[in-house]
């Protein structure tokens, strides 16, 4: 009798328990959409410029450019002819961007004038054009050639000297009415004469050679690293955006200017 009470009391209890569901998820978890990576039509004025997305190099203008992950990115233009251009985009999910780029050129011809006096003041005077645009270390090359072709001009002096006192200290040498003794002096005099026309020669050719190198450095200092191309920073550019947001089914325009 106690073993059917304690059956019947326990099939009661299961009977009024909550059954739990299969197959169902959690209602305290919430799953949120995922959206399509963005995508973004480039262009510029004029066409064909090169496009580099977060320093990496993506093709030239016109394009577009698909699966781009959201966040921030750096997109510079370079065109030759037209200063680079570099601006920050802001990339969101459903969302796709058209970048249109005018490259201004008129910058560019100001670029170029102070490029070709900058060069043209080095080619006459080493270091002249660095100084110019504020690079102390055109006065390195000014005095470092200036100073070595003062030292080989100098040196060409002092060689034309001892070359004529070699030439008399020889004909000296030459003359037959003198005694041994006499002879053995005159011939250190050659000798001496000949060593200082040699040495003469030697700092003469040494110190042409370095101002040449000096003036060769310079050039290429004056071309690579002296004039900066100029770069126009942008950011907020002339962008308008279209944008469909899947999730909550709206439709949007931005625009920047």
């Amino acid at each position: 009798m106690r073993i059917s009470s304690l059956i019947f009391i326990t099939a009661i209890l299961l009977i009024g328990s909550p059954l739990p569901s299969l197959g169902e998820d959690d209602p305290q978890v919430e799953t949120e959409p995922t959206g399509r990576p963005g995508m973004i039509k480039i262009s510029s004025l004029p066409p064909g410029a090169k496009v580099k997305l977060d320093g990496k190099r993506i093709g030239n203008t016109p394009m577009v450019l698909h699966g781009v992950p959201a966040g921030t990115h750096v997109i510079r233009f370079s065109k030759r002819g037209f200063p680079d251009y570099v601006t920050r985009i802001e990339v969101e999910k459903d969302r796709d961007l058209e970048l249109s780029i005018a490259l201004p050129k008129k910058i560019y011809y100001k670029w170029i004038e102070q490029y070709r006096q900058a060069i043209t003041s080095s080619i006459v005077l080493p270091g002249k054009g660095q100084v110019d645009n504020g690079h102390t270390r055109g006065w390195f090359y000014f005095i470092g050639y200036f100073g070595t072709v003062g030292f080989a001009i100098f040196q060409a002096d002092a060689y034309s000297k001892s070359e004529i006192e070699y030439n008399d200290a020889l004909e000296l040498y030459w003359n037959e009415d003198i005694n041994p003794e006499e002879a053995v002096r005159r011939f250190r005099n050659v000798t001496h004469a000949r060593n200082d026309m040699i040495k003469h020669k030697d700092n003469y050719e040494s110190a042409l050679k370095i101002a040449i190198g000096i003036w060769a450095v310079n050039m290429i200092d004056v071309v690579l690293f002296t004039v900066d191309r100029p770069v126009i920073y942008a950011s907020t550019p002339q962008t308008f955006s279209i944008y469909a947001n899947l999730p909550d089914n709206r439709i949007g325009l931005r625009m920047n200017f």
